[in-house]
């Protein structure tokens, strides 16, 4: 009956075994999480481009939307989120750039990115112009041959 009781005690001396059980979850977590960047990296440095600035461009139009850049801004100016608080995102895909052209540098990453953050709004524009502006045309054609 004492050994049971001492086990109990023993038990209670050692209560923050689980929370090394937890460091143990969190290391294996943050291993699975460096391997599926790796495999991210490939991937993303598989997308063609002659130079880094063509590469990152043909990335960032396969990953993004223009509608969700056009609610970022590279600070968060004008009530817009901040897409520079994406640092994983952004440094990964530095990484895959880098890959493939090393000498492209974080600072000509970041002129890139905050161009393509600004013209988001005119690349969504420019479609939906164009096709009003040939819907209202054919409609006033229509018009005056009737």
């Amino acid at each position: 009956m004492q050994r049971k009781w001492m086990r109990n005690c023993d038990w209670m001396k050692f209560s923050h075994l689980p929370l090394s059980n937890k460091l143990r979850k969190s290391r294996k977590n943050s291993i699975k999480m460096q391997h599926s960047k790796k495999k991210l990296v490939r991937k993303l440095s598989s997308y063609g481009g002659v130079n880094g600035m063509k590469t990152i461009r043909t990335i960032c139009k396969c990953i993004f939307t223009d509608p969700l850049l056009a609610e970022h801004s590279w600070l968060g100016t004008n009530a817009k989120k901040s897409f520079s608080q994406y640092k994983f995102l952004y440094k990964t895909i530095l990484e895959a750039v880098r890959s493939r052209y090393p000498t492209y540098s974080e600072a000509e990453g970041a002129s890139f990115f905050k161009g393509f953050l600004k013209q988001a709004p005119f690349r969504m524009g420019k479609p939906s112009t164009n096709t009003s502006s040939n819907t209202s045309s054919s409609a006033s054609d229509g018009q005056s041959t009737t």
